[in-house]
C-alpha cells in the first residue's frame, strides 16, 4: 500500500480536511493541519482495560488518526466483536489501519495456522483493515533459533503473505531485539528471514528494539530500502524525551524510500499514560521532518 492509498484509506486526501483539536496536553494550540500518526494500542494497555471507549476518545483528542490493534482473539478485540470495535474506533474519529496478529505455529500445525490466517484476514478485510503484522517469530522453548526451524518459519511467513495478497492486503513483521541473534552458520536471524521471504513481505521497523540489539536502524533502512514500509516509533518512554535517538535522521532516511506511516509505541509511563500519548504525538506533529500529512 503506497502513501496515496493509505491516505485514501483514511479518507483524508485533501490537505487541511481535519479540523484541529483545541488544546494539547501541554495546553498549547494544535495546528490546523494534522499529521497522520498512528498509535499501537499496546501503548495504552493499562487504561484500555479500564475503559475502551474513553481510551479511544482520549487518543483521538491527542490527535492520532490511525489505530494499530493487538490481542485479537476469537473474532474480538478487548472482548468486543471486531465489527463493533471498528465502529468504536471510527466513532472516535480514527481508523483501524493495521493490527499485530499471531496464532500458534509449529511445522506440524501449518495447515491449522493458515486456516486461522484466512479467517482472520477475511474478518479484517471486511472492516477495511488491510495490514496484518506478525509481532514476533515463533520459537521453540529452550532451543536456539537455527536453520532447521527457521526454514519452515520462512515458508509459513510466505504463505501468510500469499493469503494477504490474495485479498488485496499486505502482511509484515515487527522486529525485536532477539531477532538479531547470530545462528550457527554465522547469519543473523533477521537477515536470514529477509533473504528467504518474498520481497512483498514487509518490515515494520521498531527503531528502539533494533538499537537495543546494537544495530543502527538508519543503516538498516539504507540496506533494505523499501522493504521497510512502516516505522514503529519508540523511545525509552515518551517520544523524544530521552534525547538519545536522532528521529530526524531516522525519518529523513525513511523518506528517501517513501517509507511513511509512523506508528507510536510507548512502553513505559513516567507520567499519566494518556499524557504520555499526547506528548508523543505533539513531538512528532511539531517535527518538520515528519511529513505524513492529512
Amino acid at each position: 500500500m503506497n502513501r496515496k492509498d493509505f491516505l485514501k484509506r483514511l479518507g483524508i486526501l485533501t490537505v487541511g480536511a481535519i479540523a484541529a483539536n483545541t488544546v494539547a496536553c501541554s495546553g498549547a494550540k494544535r495546528p490546523q493541519k494534522k499529521k497522520v500518526i498512528g498509535i499501537q494500542l499496546w501503548s495504552v494497555r493499562q487504561p484500555i482495560n479500564q475503559s475502551l471507549s474513553e481510551t479511544l476518545s482520549g487518543l483521538a483528542e491527542c490527535g492520532y488518526l490511525a489505530i494499530e490493534g493487538f490481542g485479537f482473539n476469537n473474532g474480538q478485540y478487548f472482548n468486543v466483536d471486531i465489527n463493533e470495535f471498528d465502529k468504536m474506533v471510527r466513532d472516535a474519529g480514527m481508523t483501524l489501519t493495521s493490527s499485530h496478529l499471531s496464532t500458534r505455529f509449529t511445522p506440524e500445525t501449518m495447515d491449522e495456522a493458515l486456516d486461522w490466517w484466512k479467517e482472520t484476514a477475511d474478518r479484517h478485510k471486511a472492516v477495511g483493515c488491510n495490514t496484518m503484522v506478525i509481532p514476533s517469530l515463533p520459537s521453540r522453548r529452550g532451543q536456539p533459533m537455527e536453520i532447521d526451524f527457521l526454514d519452515p518459519i520462512c515458508e509459513y511467513l510466505n504463505k501468510v503473505n500469499d493469503i494477504a495478497k490474495e485479498r488485496g492486503m499486505r502482511a509484515g513483521f515487527h522486529n525485536h531485539e532477539v531477532d538479531e541473534r547470530t545462528m550457527e552458520n554465522g547469519k543473523v536471524v533477521f537477515d536470514y528471514m529477509l533473504e528467504n521471504t518474498d520481497p512483498s513481505f514487509f518490515i515494520q521497523l521498531d527503531n528502539h528494539n533494533m538499537m537495543a540489539a546494537g544495530r543502527c536502524p538508519v543503516e538498516f533502512i539504507h540496506k533494505y530500502k523499501s522493504r521497510v514500509r512502516q516505522l514503529h516509533v519508540k523511545d525509552d518512554d515518551i517520544i523524544g524525551a530521552s534525547g538519545k535517538i536522532c528521529f530526524e535522521e531516522l525519518f529523513t532516511a525513511a523518506a528517501q524510500y517513501d517509507i511513511f506511516e509512523p506508528i507510536v509505541e510507548v512502553e513505559n509511563y513516567p507520567k499519566d499514560p494518556m499524557e504520555c500519548m499526547c506528548l508523543s504525538f505533539d513531538y512528532l506533529n511539531a517535527a518538520p521532518y515528519v511529513q505524513f500529512f492529512g
